[in-house]
């Protein structure tokens, strides 16, 4: 799988855009790959939780359906 990417700050950005052209995000999907398996997972209108980690100033981000 190849994938170019982008930085989290240039995820931001992109979707400040959008939200200033009218669009939201409504689903995320998740396409993983790893020896022999593939899976894709479709979060609908999910919630993102940020959670800092004090000790070493890393910020995970949790996305979750909403339930």
């Amino acid at each position: 799988m190849e994938f170019d990417g982008m930085t989290v700050a240039q995820l931001c950005s992109q979707l400040q855009s959008l939200a200033h052209d009218g669009y939201a995000v409504h689903a995320i999907e998740i396409a993983t790959e790893c020896d022999n398996c593939t899976s894709d997972i479709i979060l609908d209108n999910p919630i993102l939780e940020i959670i800092k980690a004090e000790d070493n100033h890393s910020v995970k981000l949790l996305f979750r359906n909403r339930g």
